[in-house]
Order: C-alpha cells, then structure tokens, then sequence
C-alpha cells in the first residue's frame, strides 16, 4: 500500500502533464485498425499504437498461477528483460503474479515496450492511467488495448479467452508466444514471418 501511495504522489504531476497538457498522448483511439487485430471485432486502444504494427517483433507472455516461487519468478523475468533487449514488444494481460512482475520490470526499464491487453473494455470517459504506467505512456513505449465497449466480468473463461487473444496478436506478424508453466517456457505458437 505504501509503494501504490508513493508512486500515486511521485507520478501525479506527470499524470496530470499526460492529461492536460498533452492532449493527445491519453487519447481513446476508437475503432482501433491494425492487421494484428481481427477485422470483425471492436478494438479500443490508448497509447503509441505503432506497437502493433506486423513490423515490430511481439512475445505473448502467459505465465501459470502456479509459477509462484520467487525463483521461478525471477526466471520469468530474467527472460523478458532479454526479449527486450533483442527488441522484443512484450504483450500479456498482465494478471498473474509472474506477468506482474515481468510488468513492474518493463514500467522500471526505459527500453521496454510493452502491450497490455484488457480482461474488459476501455471505459469511454476520459482516460486516467494507472501511476505505474504514465512513465512508460510519456514516453510512448506503452499501448494499453481492449476488445469492445461492454464490461465483461473476469472469470476463468475471460481468462482463457484473453490468453487465445495474446497468441493471435503475437503471431499475426513476426513474433512468438510462450507459456510458462512450472518446468519452464514452451513455444506454443511461432510466426511463419
């Protein structure tokens, strides 16, 4: 709780700066257009949505809630902080405690780009980051993005729904999708590109 009220204080002016001042930069975009993206579904997004371009090199990130133990974890990690630095764009939702941390790492470094896509829709009032993320928005290597306009509740099936979707981006262009599970990554999916 210290830690969110500490980054709540020390990124406000910059949220603020990001809203008032740079009107653009936490603007809606809607309906998103993007050959990653099927051509049938609704997609809103907030942020440097060149990210999703089939010339930029995605990893999907999906780790196993059962991926728990500091040591895994730090495995995770170790290995984004290596696809970054190949050029790698991470895309997850960010949900389970090894993408969080893989998260907390990529708002921490100033090359990481990353993607995160939302379990529901992206409300149509303006636009408030979370404090973790307005560093990586002024700085345009962030790309927040969602599938419709209608609430959806998060359950196992939301989940498994937005863990498909993850693939599909990734591999639309030149990328690849991996899943961690307690034994380690496996390449589930890898782009013909």
């Amino acid at each position: 709780m210290i830690d969110s009220t500490e980054r709540y204080i020390a990124y406000n002016p910059m949220k603020w700066e990001l809203m008032y001042c740079e009107g653009g930069a936490l603007r809606v975009v809607e309906p998103l257009s993007s050959p990653r993206l099927d051509i049938g579904d609704y997609w809103k997004g907030v942020g440097n949505i060149a990210l999703l371009s089939t010339d930029e090199k995605l990893v999907s990130l999906r780790v196993s809630r059962e991926v728990a133990t500091p040591e895994a974890i730090a495995r995770v990690v170790r290995r984004m902080e290596s696809a970054v630095e190949k050029g790698y764009v991470i895309i997850s939702g960010f949900i389970s405690k090894g993408e969080q941390a893989v998260r907390d790492m990529l708002c921490r470094r100033g090359d990481a780009r990353f993607i995160r896509i939302l379990p529901s829709c992206i409300p149509n009032r303006r636009f408030r980051p979370e404090s973790r993320y307005v560093e990586p928005f002024a700085e345009d290597r962030y790309l927040e993005i969602a599938r419709g306009s209608d609430e959806t509740e998060f359950g196992r099936r939301a989940c498994l729904d937005l863990n498909a979707e993850i693939v599909e981006i990734a591999t639309a262009g030149e990328g690849l999708a991996l899943y961690w599970k307690v034994n380690g990554p496996q390449v589930i999916a890898r782009s013909d590109a």
